[in-house]
């Protein structure tokens, strides 16, 4: 009788500033969940991203804070990883994938937008990040030229590195980070824009108000 095979559960990796978290990025996991049929999903905060400009007030406590506050409550599979802030540092996709890789016995999805896979080939060791996980793409609506482009792309990776790539159905939401820290920083309302226990936070500390705190 011939055993049977141990499939490993799936565990997605989801990265970012998170400065701050908003609803789109909720959406963007909730997504993945599903669509990658993940049995789990960790959302992981940077300490310090090798490419963005963060504020000269930036705390990287706060944004973790944050961002359990927005993921916390909406669904038990989604877990908050405090890995790359602990670490402190610029934080690098390929040696979070390698941690995980060795601390988690699962088949590793990573996440990534649009303008984020179009240039993963030029990340740091892009060949160890490829053959640690499947890239799972929010790509753009499918028919567009955005869309036209990272299937091209795609299918580069795909003959370059072996890469496994799934490309994530449904258009993202046309909010950012910076949008949400501009408004708080003019005094317009952020309510329906990211969780309102995210709002409370960024209210309660007085978070974003000044423009060195709204790169």
């Amino acid at each position: 009788m011939t055993a049977a095979i141990h499939a490993r559960p799936r565990l997605g990796i989801y990265g970012g500033t998170f400065a701050p978290p908003h609803l789109a990025h909720v959406r963007a996991a909730r997504e993945f969940l599903e669509q990658a049929s993940l049995n789990r999903l960790l959302v992981v905060p940077t300490y310090l991203p090798p490419h963005k400009r963060i504020g000269a007030d930036d705390d990287p406590s706060v944004r973790l804070e944050m961002a359990r506050a927005a993921f916390g409550a909406y669904d038990a599979r989604i877990g908050v990883s405090d890995y790359e802030i602990r670490r402190e540092g610029v934080s690098y996709t390929w040696q979070t994938l390698t941690h995980f890789a060795e601390t988690e016995d699962a088949e590793l999805f990573f996440l990534c937008g649009t303008d984020m896979f179009l240039t993963l080939w030029q990340w740091k060791h892009p060949e160890i990040i490829f053959r640690l996980s499947t890239i799972a793409c929010m790509a753009r609506a499918e028919g567009t030229a955005a869309w036209l482009e990272t299937a091209r792309r795609a299918d580069f990776y795909r003959a370059q590195y072996g890469a496994r790539i799934l490309l994530l159905d449904g258009a993202p939401l046309p909010l950012s980070s910076s949008e949400i820290r501009g408004r708080v920083a003019r005094g317009e309302p952020i309510g329906g824009l990211v969780p309102a226990a995210v709002e409370a936070i960024i209210r309660a500390r007085g978070l974003y108000r000044t423009k060195e705190g709204c790169p």
